[in-house]
This record gives C-alpha cells, structure tokens and sequence, in this order.
C-alpha cells in the first residue's frame, strides 16, 4: 500500500481535486514526514491514535472549508 506522502503525490496532477481538503491520519510522528505531506499539499495531519474530539474538530474544519467554496 502507499503512505500518505504517496498518495498526496499521486493526487498533485489532478487539478480536479486540489481544493478538496485533505487529511492525513498517520502512525508517523516525525516532524520530516508532517513537513513533507503538508508541503504535498495536505491540509491537516493527525497522529494515530487521535483523540476523537481531535479527530472530529478537524473534520468538522474540513467541511466547512467544502462548504465555503
């Protein structure tokens, strides 16, 4: 399977979805790792395991950026 850098750079060609938020929810914790998939064009990341209120403010923030477009 792909990482989420990965799969982050697979998605950079399709201008179709470059506004559409994208999470990265991850075991990784190194900060290399965050830097590159925010720089991949990730709008958020989150470290597995996420506390749920975490998890669902984060969402619930990526909703609201689909909704304002």
């Amino acid at each position: 399977g792909l990482n989420g850098a990965e799969i982050l750079k697979e998605l950079e060609p399709m201008t179709r979805i470059k506004e559409v938020p994208k999470l990265i929810w991850s075991t990784s914790g190194g900060s290399l790792y965050k830097n590159s998939c925010l720089a991949l064009g990730a709008t958020d990341y989150l470290l597995k395991p996420s506390n749920v209120d975490e998890l669902e403010k984060t969402i619930r923030y990526m909703l609201s950026l689909i909704a304002a477009t």
